[in-house]
């Protein structure tokens, strides 16, 4: 269930009545859909000892557009999404776990079958009300994703 470019994770993010949860491999920068794809999850699994997580619109001069800008602000603390918006900074596996980024950092061998793990563990909880709650909670960002009469800001 992935999203366009313009409105990366807008079919997870949100609307999934399911727990959605994912593995990334450590190194997340462009494509921008890609980018931000691991934080449209529910919980985030990366790699501990290899790669990192950017969002380098500020060192390569591009603004984010709205929606992007939407889900980043909604799923990081103010402080997180400030420094990692506006510094482009690249955050280690570490790093993110402990800024919120990702839930959990795991070795090479393991980042897939935790990320399993987690989603296993809350497939209880699947279904309309799941969904209803997270786009209850996720409304505002939600709808800037979902606006199609300016994506590009």
């Amino acid at each position: 269930m992935a999203g366009t470019p313009e409105r990366p994770g807008h079919h997870v993010f949100g609307q999934a009545p399911a727990r959605t949860s994912r593995g990334g491999c450590g190194y997340c920068a462009p494509p921008a859909a890609r980018r931000c794809a691991p934080i449209a999850h529910d919980f985030r699994v990366m790699r501990a000892d290899r790669g990192y997580w950017c969002l380098p619109e500020a060192d390569i001069n591009i603004p984010f557009t709205p929606g992007m800008a939407a889900l980043i602000q909604s799923r990081l603390t103010p402080q997180t999404a400030h420094e990692a918006m506006l510094t482009a900074r690249r955050y280690g596996g570490s790093d993110a776990a402990a800024a919120g980024i990702v839930d959990q950092v795991a070795g090479e061998d393991a980042v897939h079958s935790t990320a399993i793990k987690i989603a296993q563990a809350q497939m209880n909880k699947a279904g309309d009300t799941l969904g209803t709650i997270k786009a209850r909670m996720y409304v505002q960002a939600l709808a800037t994703l979902r606006d199609t009469t300016n994506p590009l800001g």
